[in-house]
């Protein structure tokens, strides 16, 4: 009887030792992606936590974004989002032999990105635009500077009237 609970304890240790070696695969359980100003924002929900180091993500020249992860599976059929935003052209997920791949074909180049998770189980990828598109906007440069602009005139009279007489000095001295 003892050389049994040996055994069974050995079998167990090893058994632990080898699903530490090897992980299990993660389910992918859903995909929101929603698009901001200044970028998208890619959430992955799973059944369990993945580690950072079984991440990825790059821009191809092709205009298409890449995220991996390693040790997922997911159906891609089922996984398709049916709310895709207007700045994401086409979207493909892809089943590979140790891996999940979501793909982006994107309006905009990304110029970074980060991994976090929000909670245990879900995995939040902000995709940030480049800073080239930001200042191409118009209707972000100019009412900015025109607020500078009115703000510095408004100082210009302020100083020139007598009650701010302390001030004056105090600017003309430096």
């Amino acid at each position: 009887m003892q050389m049994t609970m040996v055994k069974y304890w050995y079998l167990s240790f090893h058994i632990f030792f080898l699903s530490m070696l090897y992980p299990k695969e993660i389910n992918i359980e859903s995909i929101e992606i929603d698009s901001k100003s200044n970028g998208i924002i890619v959430n992955v929900k799973m059944d369990s936590i993945l580690r950072k180091n079984d991440l990825t993500a790059w821009q191809a020249n092709s205009g298409w974004f890449y995220i991996t992860l390693y040790r997922a599976r997911g159906d891609t059929l089922n996984l398709k989002s049916n709310g895709i935003p207007s700045e994401v052209i086409d979207y493909q997920l892809i089943q590979g032999d140790e891996s999940f791949q979501i793909g982006l074909r994107l309006r905009r180049n990304i110029e970074s990105h980060e991994f976090s998770f929000l909670d245990k189980n879900t995995l939040n990828i902000p995709l940030r635009y480049s800073t080239e598109y930001f200042s191409s906007l118009e209707s972000i440069a100019e009412p900015h500077s025109q607020q500078l602009s009115a703000r510095s005139e408004e100082h210009t009279s302020e100083l020139q009237s007598p009650d701010h007489l302390v001030c004056r000095l105090l600017l003309e001295k430096k």
